[in-house]
C-alpha cells in the first residue's frame, strides 16, 4: 500500500470512530427523548416556541424570561406540521435540539484532535458522549446545551484568532457569541470573560521572551479585535429579536433587579442608550433579579434560598463519574509539560473559562437551581482531558488510561436511560442521590409517566405525595417533594425517618410502612414517638377511636407535640366531639406548619356551632399566616423600601392584616395611582374589596389581574415567587395577600347577592369553596340555602354529606344523606353512599367496644 493511502487511511479511521461515537450518542438521546415524561419547564417552552413562531412576539413575561434561540428552533421547524397531541409535538421538538449537541460533540473532537492528536480527540469525545449530564440535557428542549454549544464555538474561534490572526475568525467569534446571547442570558459573561482571557494571554506571552509573541496578542490589535467581536455579537443579538426596541435609554423603564434599577435611577447612567433589544434586557433583568434574591435549593439535607458558595463545586463532584477526577489530575500534570504556543494558549483559555464560569455562579448568584447552570463548563474540561492518552503512550500506562476511560463510560451504559438522576458512586450512586441534591439535578418530572404506571399496576393502594400526616401502606413520593425543596416548612420529615424499598427511575421513591417499620426505626431517627405514627395510621384507616387513644398516648410522652395535638383534633372532630377537637386545634402553636390547617379547622368548627364571627376571625388569621409565612425572608418595614408604590402597598397589607380595611384600601389605591402597572396591587385591592363586601368591583379587578398580570409591561413590578405542590415561596419584599381572590367564586357570590335562592349557584359555590379548602364558607353557604328553603334542598344536603366526608365526620355525613333522600328520594348514588357510611359507623362502633 502506498504511503499516501496509509496516511489517508490513518486520517479516516479517527473520523469514522468519531462518527460512530456521535451515532451512539444520538441513539442514546433518541431513546431518552421517547422515554422521558415532559419535564417541568418543557410544556411552557413548547408553548412559547409556538407563540414566537406564529408572530405573537414578546408579549408575555414567559416569552422573555428565557433567551429565544431554542424557542425559535423547535417553534419554526415544527410550525408546518400537525401532531396527534402535545406529547408527540414535544418529542419532535426535542429532536430538533439534537443537532446542537452533535455540533458540540464534533467541535470537542476537532479541537482536542488539533491539540493532542487523534487519540486525544477520540478520548475527549468519549468523555462527552458518555457523560450522563450531557445525555440528559441533550434530550430536552431547555437552553443549557445550546448555550454550551455556542459558548465553546466562541472560545474556539477566539483561540483561532489568537493563534492565526485574520478577520474571518473575528467574524466567526462574533457570530458565535451573538448566538450564545440568543441561547441563554448567562452568555453576557463573555463581555467580561473575553477581555479577561485576552489580558491573561497577553501577559502569558509577555513572560515568555524566548518565544515570538503572536501578532494577534499585541495590545492594540487585541483591543480592536475584541471591539469588533462585541460589535458583531450585538448585531446578531439585535437581529435575533428583529431589532425590537433597540437603543432605548436605560432610564425609560422600571426594572426588577437591583443592578439595573440603580443604573436607571442614576443621573450619570440613566441617559445611556442600550444597544440591545428591550425584550432581551427585560429577560436579563428578570434573571438577574432571580440571581439576586435567590432560588429554593437543597444540598445534603439543607434547604436555602440564599445558596452556598460550594454548591456548584460539590454538585460537580457528585454528578461526574469518579474516574473523571484522576484524568483531570493527569491533565494538570500534562499542562505543566512543555508544549507549543497553540496548545498552551488553548489550555489557558479552556481552563480559565471553565473556572471563571463555575466561580461566577458560585460567588455572584444566589440562584442554585441545578448543576445544569454550569454544564457549559464541562466541554472545555473534556478537551483538556484529551491530553492524557498522549501523555501516557507506553503499554502499561496506556492500559491504565484505557481503564479509567472504561470506568468513566460504564455508568452511562449501566444506568441508561436514567441520566438526569445520575450520581457518582462516591455517595453510592443514583439510589442515594436524593439525600444530596434535588430539582433538575435529579427529579425534573422525567419519570412521571413511569411513576403513574407503577401506581396503576400496584396490587395494593398507593398514596402519592401524602403530605404532612403519616399514612400507612405503600407510598410513592418524588425526591423534590420528599426533601421539601420548594416548601418553607419541613413537611415530610416524618417520611425521611424511613428508607425506601424501591425507586422509579431514581427520582421517585417507594416506601412500605406499617407498625413494624415504625418500631424498627434507627434510634437516631426517632424524632417522633411511635404512638404518633400509629395514631396517624389509624386516622388514615378511619379507625378514629384508636387514633384518639394513640394521640393521647403520644401526648403523655411529649405533652406539647404539635403533630399529636393536631391528630387528636382530627380524630375528635371525626367522632363528633367538637369541643375537644376545638381545644386540641387551638393548642397547635403558631410556629408549627400545622397551625395553618388547625386555623382552618377552627374556622369550620366555629361555623358548625353557628358562631359566624369567630369563624371569620379564624379564617382571617389563616389567610394572614398564609400570606406572611410564604416569604423566604422577613419583609422589611414599609419605611425601609426604596419604591414609593411598594411603601403604600406594604403598608396597606399590614393594615389589612390588622383588620383596618378602609385604610388598607386607601393605601393600596395610592400605590396603584403611582404605578398603574403594579399588577400585584390590583390583586391586593381585590382581596380587600372582597372582604369589605364590594364583590362586583372586586370581581372586575381580579378579572383584570388574571387577564393582564403575565404581560411584559407588568412583569418588572412582580417579585420572584415559586409555586410547587400547593406551596408558595416569595423571594422579594413586595407583600401580596394570599391566596388571591378566585374570580369564579367572586362571580357566584356577586350573583347570589342578586338571586340569593339560586340552587345551582349555591351548590356550585359550595363545591368551589371546598376545592379551595374553605370548608367553613362552604358549610355556611349550604346552610343559608337550606334556611332560605331553596327548591333543590336535596342537592344541598348531598353537598353537606360530601363536606362531612372530607372531615371524616361520618355520623354527620350519614344524617345529611338521610336528609337528602327525604328531599329527593330517587338519588341512587346518595343511597349507596349512605350504605357505605352506615357500614363504616358499624365497624367503628364495634372497634370502640373492642377497645373498651
Amino acid at each position: 500500500m502506498k504511503p499516501s493511502h496509509i496516511h489517508n487511511l490513518n486520517q479516516r479511521i479517527p473520523l469514522t470512530l468519531a462518527a460512530a461515537l456521535l451515532a451512539v450518542f444520538a441513539g442514546l438521546c433518541l431513546q431518552n427523548i421517547y422515554r422521558y415524561s415532559p419535564t417541568y419547564d418543557e410544556p411552557k417552552f413548547l408553548q412559547i416556541g409556538q407563540q414566537l413562531a406564529s408572530g405573537e412576539g414578546w408579549r408575555t413575561e414567559m416569552s422573555v424570561v428565557h433567551a429565544p434561540l431554542s424557542f425559535y428552533t423547535h417553534g419554526f421547524l415544527l410550525k408546518p406540521f400537525q401532531f396527534s397531541g402535545e406529547l408527540q409535538r414535544l418529542r419532535w421538538a426535542r429532536v430538533t435540539m439534537l443537532p446542537y449537541s452533535l455540533i458540540l460533540g464534533l467541535l470537542i473532537f476537532v479541537w482536542a484532535r488539533d491539540l493532542f492528536g487523534a487519540e486525544g480527540g477520540l478520548a475527549a469525545l468519549a468523555l462527552y458522549v458518555f457523560n450522563s449530564n450531557i445525555l440528559a440535557h441533550s434530550s430536552l428542549i431547555t437552553t443549557d446545551i445550546i448555550y454550551a454549544c455556542f459558548s465553546l464555538l466562541t472560545l474556539y474561534f477566539f483561540w483561532k484568532f489568537l493563534c492565526d490572526g485574520g478577520s474571518r475568525w473575528i467574524l466567526a467569534c462574533g457570530l458565535s457569541m451573538g448566538l450564545s446571547l440568543l441561547a441563554k442570558y448567562s452568555a453576557v459573561i463573555w463581555f467580561a470573560l473575553l477581555p479577561a482571557l485576552a489580558l491573561a494571554i497577553a501577559l502569558f506571552w509577555r513572560r515568555r521572551p524566548d518565544e515570538v509573541e503572536p501578532a494577534a496578542v499585541r495590545p492594540l490589535k487585541l483591543v480592536a479585535a475584541i471591539a469588533m467581536i462585541f460589535a458583531v455579537a450585538i448585531v446578531v443579538l439585535n437581529a435575533g429579536y428583529g431589532f425590537s426596541g433597540s437603543f432605548f435609554q436605560l432610564g425609560e423603564y422600571h426594572y426588577q433587579s437591583r443592578l439595573l434599577a440603580r443604573l436607571s435611577h442614576n443621573p450619570l447612567t440613566d441617559w445611556i442608550p442600550v444597544p440591545a433589544p428591550y425584550p432581551f434586557v427585560r429577560g436579563f433583568d428578570a434573571q438577574k433579579h432571580i440571581a439576586e434574591v435567590g432560588h429554593s435549593s437543597f444540598l445534603a439535607g439543607m434547604r436555602s434560598t440564599n445558596g452556598w458558595w460550594y454548591y456548584f463545586p460539590l454538585a460537580l463532584l457528585l454528578k461526574i463519574p469518579l474516574a473523571f477526577w484522576p484524568m483531570m489530575g493527569l491533565t494538570v500534570f500534562a499542562s505543566l509539560r512543555n508544549g507549543d504556543r497553540r496548545r498552551k494558549t488553548a489550555q489557558l483559555l479552556l481552563a480559565s473559562s471553565s473556572i471563571a464560569i463555575i466561580a461566577s455562579h458560585s460567588l455572584l448568584s444566589r440562584s442554585q437551581a441545578g448543576f445544569r447552570y454550569i454544564i457549559v463548563a464541562l466541554p472545555p474540561l473534556f478537551i483538556l482531558a484529551g491530553a492524557v492518552p498522549a501523555l501516557f503512550s507506553s503499554g502499561g500506562k496506556r492500559i491504565a488510561v484505557g481503564t479509567l476511560i472504561a470506568l468513566y463510560i460504564a455508568p452511562a451504559i449501566w444506568f441508561h436511560p436514567h441520566h438526569l438522576s445520575y450520581f457518582s458512586m462516591l455517595i453510592g450512586g443514583p439510589k442515594r442521590g436524593y439525600k444530596w441534591l434535588s430539582d433538575s439535578n435529579l427529579d425534573w418530572g422525567q419519570d412521571y409517566e413511569q411513576a403513574v404506571a407503577f401506581a396503576r399496576k400496584s396490587t395494593v393502594p398507593v398514596a402519592v405525595n401524602p403530605g404532612i400526616l403519616p399514612v400507612p401502606g405503600r407510598i410513592l413520593v418524588n425526591a423534590t417533594t420528599l426533601q421539601d425543596c420548594f416548601s418553607r416548612d419541613d413537611i415530610h420529615a416524618w417520611l425521611r425517618e424511613f428508607e425506601p424499598v424501591a425507586h422509579i427511575g431514581y427520582s421517585w421513591l417507594v416506601y412500605d410502612l406499617d407498625e413494624k417499620h415504625v418500631a424498627a426505626r434507627a434510634p437516631d431517627k426517632r424524632r417522633l414517638p411511635d404512638e404518633y405514627y400509629l395514631a396517624a395510621f389509624a386516622y388514615a384507616d378511619d379507625r378514629l377511636h384508636r387514633a384518639r387513644r394513640l394521640a393521647e398516648a403520644a401526648l403523655e410522652k411529649q405533652p406539647q407535640l404539635s403533630e399529636a395535638l393536631y391528630t387528636l383534633g382530627l380524630a375528635n372532630m371525626g367522632l363528633g366531639h367538637l369541643d375537644e377537637a376545638f381545644n386540641a386545634f387551638a393548642l397547635v402553636p403558631e410556629s408549627h406548619p400545622l397551625r395553618l390547617d388547625a386555623l382552618g379547622n377552627l374556622s369550620f368548627l366555629a361555623a358548625l356551632k353557628g358562631d359566624t364571627a369567630a369563624s371569620k376571625t379564624f379564617q382571617k388569621q389563616a389567610m394572614v399566616q398564609d400570606t406572611f409565612h410564604s416569604y423566604a425572608r422577613t419583609p422589611r418595614p414599609p419605611a425601609d423600601l426604596e419604591d414609593e408604590y411598594k411603601v403604600h402597598n406594604n403598608r396597606g397589607v399590614f393594615l389589612w392584616a390588622e383588620g383596618n380595611l378602609s385604610e388598607a384600601e386607601r393605601e393600596v389605591r395610592a400605590a396603584l395611582e403611582l404605578e398603574p402597572d403594579f399588577c400585584e396591587g390590583w390583586a391586593n385591592l381585590a382581596a380587600i374589596l372582597e372582604e369589605r363586601g364590594a364583590l362586583a368591583e372586586a370581581l372586575d379587578i381580579i378579572q383584570r389581574y388574571e387577564r393582564d398580570f403575565l404581560l411584559i409591561e407588568h412583569s418588572p413590578f412582580r417579585d420572584y415567587r415559586i409555586y410547587y405542590e400547593g406551596n408558595r415561596i416569595m423571594l422579594g419584599d413586595t407583600l401580596e395577600i394570599y391566596p388571591r381572590p378566585n374570580s369564579e367564586i367572586l362571580s357566584l357570590k356577586a350573583s347570589l347577592l342578586i338571586h340569593p335562592n339560586d340552587p345551582s349557584a349555591i351548590n356550585r359555590l359550595a363545591i368551589l369553596l371546598m376545592r379551595s379548602g374553605r370548608f367553613a364558607e362552604a358549610y355556611e353557604t349550604l346552610q343559608r340555602g337550606l334556611a332560605a328553603g331553596i327548591k333543590d334542598a336535596g342537592a344541598c344536603y348531598n353537598k353537606l354529606a360530601v363536606l362531612y366526608m372530607q372531615k371524616k365526620m361520618y355520623s354527620h355525613a350519614a344524617l345529611a344523606c338521610r336528609q337528602a333522600l327525604e328531599k329527593s328520594p330517587g338519588q341512587s348514588t346518595v343511597a349507596e353512599l349512605l350504605a357505605v357510611l352506615e357500614e363504616k359507623l358499624a365497624i367503628s362502633e364495634s372497634a370502640e367496644k373492642a377497645l373498651q
